[in-house]
């Protein structure tokens, strides 16, 4: 949909009731290969509409997040689950958690790992993943066998696993492996290639790299929940604000320092992905106060993430919201002129100030309305 965000659950669901209900009146379907995507949010959302609707859902590939908040696969998932994940996201413990879970229930999953952040998957991954759902269909009985197709996937994944083993990467090769195993058994033999996985089983490179991977882990936590805490007091309004305020600056200019200084290419992840969920969580700690009604403390969230990235004209926006919500006309509109100082681009504020309902009151006043007029608006 292009109105869905993250939030409460009840639009969520009713776009994707509007989305499913619209294709199958416009599209002849299969309905033993719908698959639901998202990405983030978007793709928590996809992955509880799949383990609610019963049998309608094929699979999932899900981009930068994983099940739902308090929801778990089970054994009596219904659907396969392929997880694209940005090597530097901060979600990125969470899908290798999840992708353990799954392998433990004898699941049909697929982890795919890309270098990124917190973003949709590349081009790439997605025909990969939808390749992999059509893989699984044939294997399950909902598409005809295709011969040559199912060559070129083995060809294709088995060449992935070798590239990681000749660069060295034995964990990220014995992962491969383990999945193409997996993914071709019944389709192709796989004897040879299980027979290579017990082999990387007694690896020292492998044990020592699956114990990284779980220091790392603690590591993103133990470096961003601390600030966390801060960014929930801030929004509760306890304790001494200012002194609050002043250490989370402190801290999270820390993180940001030490992410942008570390030469490591492995320990600089760690940073960028502990970075990514302070900023999320503060961002998100803002959306909720939006939406209980209490601007102030959202704009203080807000202000926040502004004060901790001055070039970004995305946290402005918000700080513009909170502002508008609470009636403080020039003040938004100072938050407005500095984001598009920042970059922010008319047609992206055009939309801004549509969708948002904190702008209702000042979509027809002509000082907003100069603002989608002056192409070098300035701070």
């Amino acid at each position: 949909s292009n109105n869905s965000r993250n939030g409460p659950t009840k639009p969520s669901a009713v776009a994707a009731s509007a989305i499913w209900n619209d294709s199958h009146r416009r599209f002849t379907i299969d309905d033993r290969r719908v698959y639901f995507a998202g990405f983030s949010g978007g793709a928590r959302v996809a992955t509880s509409w799949a383990l609610a609707c019963g049998d309608c859902a094929a699979g999932v590939i899900s981009s930068g997040a994983g099940f739902p908040v308090g929801q778990s696969p089970s054994a009596q998932t219904h659907f396969s689950y392929f997880a694209a994940i940005g090597l530097s996201d901060f979600n990125y413990p969470e899908a290798v958690e999840l992708a353990q879970e799954l392998d433990q229930l004898g699941l049909p999953h697929r982890l795919r790992r890309f270098n990124g952040s917190h973003q949709w998957a590349p081009p790439e991954v997605w025909s990969e993943a939808l390749a992999w759902m059509d893989l699984l269909a044939m294997k399950q009985d909902r598409l005809a066998r295709d011969p040559e197709f199912i060559s070129q996937q083995f060809e294709s994944e088995t060449q992935r696993a070798e590239e990681f083993e000749k660069s060295g990467d034995i964990y990220a090769a014995w992962q491969e492996y383990r999945a193409l195993a997996a993914d071709f058994e019944g389709l192709r033999d796989v004897a040879s290639i299980m027979k290579h996985v017990e082999e990387l089983n007694t690896s020292p490179a492998l044990h020592s790299a699956e114990k990284q991977e779980k220091k790392d882990f603690e590591e993103q936590r133990r470096l961003a929940e601390p600030i966390s805490s801060g960014v929930t007091a801030l929004a509760d309004g306890g304790g001494d604000q200012a002194e609050i305020r002043h250490l989370l600056l402190e801290q999270i200019t820390a993180l940001q320092d030490a992410e942008q200084g570390e030469q490591n290419e492995h320990r600089r992840r760690v940073l960028e992905r502990a970075l990514g969920q302070v900023v999320v969580g503060a961002d998100e700690s803002a959306e909720d106060r939006m939406r209980a009604g209490d601007a102030l403390r959202a704009s203080i969230c807000f202000e926040i993430i502004s004060e901790a990235f001055p070039k970004e004209p995305w946290p402005l926006i918000g700080v513009a919201r909170a502002d508008a919500q609470m009636g403080q006309k020039k003040d938004a509109l100072d938050a407005l002129r500095r984001a598009r100082g920042n970059g922010l681009d008319v047609e992206t504020l055009r939309g801004i100030l549509r969708d948002n309902a904190e702008f209702a009151r000042y979509r027809d006043d002509p000082d907003f309305l100069k603002l989608l007029e002056d192409s070098t608006a300035k701070h």
